[in-house]
């Protein structure tokens, strides 16, 4: 696992379930979103984070490919976006596990928040642009 990756998933201790290799969140829809806005929109001195909501599809194909399974593990978080995930986990024990919805995320992290204007002051070369909000956060032209 590179360095980066590493300290990435290093960096948050979260309960997980481990799904066909990869460590799957057993963390509540309010808990993934809270986190998902603090990591955006406070700097830290630690390295980026990013989140992989993730269905069966994403772990099977996992099974097959050591670099993106070492992908999913590097991730502050892989939310299982199926409910085929959140049975497993339910089944391994995990009794509170529910799905969280990539979509569903993304959109009710982003209400009322400045975390699209925040991100080109980060130095990212796009903004989040969302059919929802048209003319709120739009990509920026020439890059």
């Amino acid at each position: 696992m590179t360095t980066a990756l590493r300290a990435s998933a290093a960096a948050t201790d979260l309960s997980s379930v481990d799904i066909l290799g990869v460590k799957v969140s057993t963390a509540s829809f309010s808990e993934t979103a809270r986190d998902v806005v603090a990591w955006a929109t406070r700097p830290t001195e630690s390295l980026p984070r990013f989140v992989s909501a993730t269905s069966v599809h994403g772990l099977i194909e996992a099974t097959g490919d050591p670099l993106f399974r070492e992908i999913l593990n590097g991730a502050s978080r892989v939310t299982p976006d199926g409910m085929p995930l959140v049975w497993f986990g339910r089944l391994s024990g995990r009794t509170t596990m529910e799905r969280v919805y990539g979509p569903t995320l993304m959109t009710s992290s982003m209400v009322g928040r400045r975390v699209c204007p925040n991100s080109s002051r980060g130095g990212s070369r796009r903004n989040f642009r969302d059919w929802r909000w048209p003319g709120r956060c739009r990509l920026r032209s020439g890059r």
